[in-house]
């Protein structure tokens, strides 16, 4: 994000254009969202011992709903019936991400509730007060009133404040998965990459991380092992390193899948590109070296083109992915190189949440 608070522009082609897969997670299924906080609601309300510690692996579960959400024991202080307000701000500018997650956690640990947006998924949050005239009413004194509100909540306290936790914690990392992925698109803007995550998530979350990244303005690489070839060095190993035989090999298991073949020279991209791959994975190329790829991807190119004129068909080009070690301070040289793609596994594996605040007003 700028210094001053600003909104980072987005890549230039973070419209959607173009993408390494068709596929981009730019929704998530309600049923997904429903277990994930069904199951972090559960790491706070169910007893489970410590290894070792003589008490049994797990207490009996409870019978319904309400006796689980009975297990907050801070919670029992507060009037089971009092109804209050409360509100969520950010204390640090950032890109808004994860208001499903919010949504189904008080949903579960606060039926009836009744929450009011200020903001979208996607949205740029600045710095500055949004305050509305009935905010005096409903959160006087507030000590937060010079940062923006997110989104006010009106329920029963004991509830609210059991679903506190489980909402900010989906709502804080997902938002700072967000922000970061949009302060590397932000340094793209005016050229014609994209940047890309990876699977290093964090186990449980890919989704979601996914859905966050694609809210930052950045792509979605393949989501698993499932929806793309990636073949790298321990592939090719089965292979005697040979380029050719383990894609044809890969277009013989799923003749429709996306292949992408991870390669560590020149000379192997070459082979690549002969072996009629979808995309090539420059792995650790010095920018020297990745000008010269993006000039041989572009002269194979020309070759086929010229070669599909004369015989009236047509294959789709090439498409060049950077990766390794790329920072935000080295990803403009790595996308001015003339790549397509830019992949960073920073945007999903090294998570800061976003500073937020929730306070209830009784």
């Amino acid at each position: 994000m700028g210094q001053d608070g600003t909104a980072p522009a987005k890549s230039g082609v973070s419209d959607g254009s173009r993408h390494l897969n068709t596929w981009q997670v730019d929704a998530l299924p309600p049923a997904y969202v429903a277990q994930l906080v069904a199951g972090a609601l559960r790491e706070d309300l169910e007893t489970f011992a410590a290894p070792g510690s003589g008490g049994p692996d797990a207490a009996p579960a409870p019978t319904s709903p309400s006796e689980l959400l009975d297990q907050d024991l801070s919670a029992q202080l507060i009037p089971p019936e009092q109804s209050i307000w409360g509100r969520v701000v950010a204390r640090e500018p950032m890109v808004l991400c994860g208001r499903a997650f919010v949504e189904e956690a008080f949903r579960q640990a606060a039926p009836g509730s009744v929450l009011e947006w200020r903001f979208a998924d996607g949205d740029w949050v600045a710095k500055g007060g949004n305050s509305k005239e009935e905010d005096n009413a409903h959160f006087p004194n507030d000590p937060d009133r010079a940062h923006p509100i997110i989104f006010t909540v009106r329920g029963t306290a004991r509830r609210l404040v059991t679903a506190e936790r489980t909402a900010l914690n989906f709502l804080q990392m997902l938002s700072g998965v967000a922000s970061r992925a949009r302060e590397y698109a932000a340094k793209l803007e005016g050229t014609a990459a994209m940047v890309l995550d990876t699977r290093k998530t964090i186990p449980g979350l890919r989704l979601a991380q996914k859905y966050a990244v694609r809210c930052g303005g950045g792509g979605n690489h393949r989501l698993g092992l499932h929806d793309a070839f990636l073949i790298k060095e321990n592939h090719l190993a089965a292979f005697n390193g040979c380029i050719v035989s383990a894609v044809a090999a890969a277009k013989k298991v799923k003749p429709d899948a996306l292949v992408e073949v991870e390669v560590e020279s020149l000379e192997e991209l070459r082979k690549a590109i002969g072996a009629g791959v979808d995309v090539a994975m420059l792995d650790n190329f010095t920018p020297e070296m990745m000008r010269e790829g993006v000039r041989v991807a572009a002269a194979a190119a020309a070759a086929d083109e010229a070669d599909g004129a004369a015989k009236g068909t047509k294959r789709k080009r090439l498409a060049l992915e950077a990766s390794g070690d790329v920072s935000l301070e080295t990803i403009r040289g790595v996308a001015e190189t003339g790549v397509d793609f830019v992949s960073v596994g920073a945007l999903t594996k090294s998570v800061r949440a976003q500073d937020l605040s929730m306070r209830l007003f009784f």
